[in-house]
């Protein structure tokens, strides 16, 4: 069975490694993918097969990522947040990790 989205994930890993300089195509290049592409690799490993594995993944992407990230970031105080002020800047992304201080309010709705 062919997965199309697998044809484009190689197209992907592809243009990466041709543009290795700006994309981190390989480990060591880039210092926003000190590890290169290991998480295209894996994904490739797995030829596309949705098994209890991928759908463990996919509920704890979804979670970290929904219910205890950004949706919970959008929330303080009671009140639903309509915007969050983040850094612009690579260097700072130290303040998007986890155990660090939440950011402040910007406006509420």
């Amino acid at each position: 069975m062919f997965f199309p989205f697998l044809f484009h994930l190689i197209l992907t890993f592809r243009y990466n490694i041709d543009n290795v300089g700006t994309e981190g195509g390989l480990p060591g290049i880039h210092p926003a993918f000190g590890s290169g592409q290991d998480g295209f690799l894996a994904s490739l490993e797995t030829k596309g097969i949705m098994d209890e594995t991928y759908y463990q993944a996919l509920s704890f992407c979804q979670r970290s990522t929904r219910e205890e990230g950004l949706d919970k970031a959008l929330i303080h105080n009671s009140k639903k947040l309509s915007a969050l002020l983040v850094p612009a800047d690579v260097g700072q992304v130290s303040t998007c990790f986890p155990n660090y201080r939440r950011p402040r309010v910007l406006m509420t709705m």
